[in-house]
């Protein structure tokens, strides 16, 4: 699966829908980004299913499509790349993930972070 925009919308529909409190500057404006596990540097690359071990992380600003590409820095740990990895996305201020695969341990440090 690529990233896309459709793929984006939808991410950011999902989201809307759970919105709360201090997500809400005002009435219809959001403040969101949207992290990619990704195997390449820009919106044309795919998805990549591992989430600790990605090539790269993607975060994208769904109101005008801007995004950065970062090297997972993490993907070469001999362990804890998914703690590491889910301590980085939370830095980010992403408030979404697209990713496949999440193990335990990052899956407790993402549901931590908020």
């Amino acid at each position: 699966m690529q990233i896309d925009e459709t793929s984006i919308n939808l991410a950011q529909e999902m989201h809307y829908s759970i919105l709360k409190g201090d997500n809400f500057l005002k009435k219809g404006e959001y403040r969101m980004k949207i992290a990619v596990s990704s195997t390449g540097t820009d919106l044309d690359s795919e998805i990549d299913p591992r989430f600790g071990r990605c090539a790269y992380f993607i975060i994208v600003n769904p109101d005008d499509m801007t995004f950065e590409a970062i090297e997972n820095e993490s993907m070469s740990l001999g362990g804890g790349a998914g703690i590491q990895s889910g301590q980085f996305i939370a830095s980010t201020g992403a408030t979404i993930l697209i990713t496949g695969n999440v193990g335990p341990n990052a899956s407790r440090t993402l549901n931590a972070a908020g």
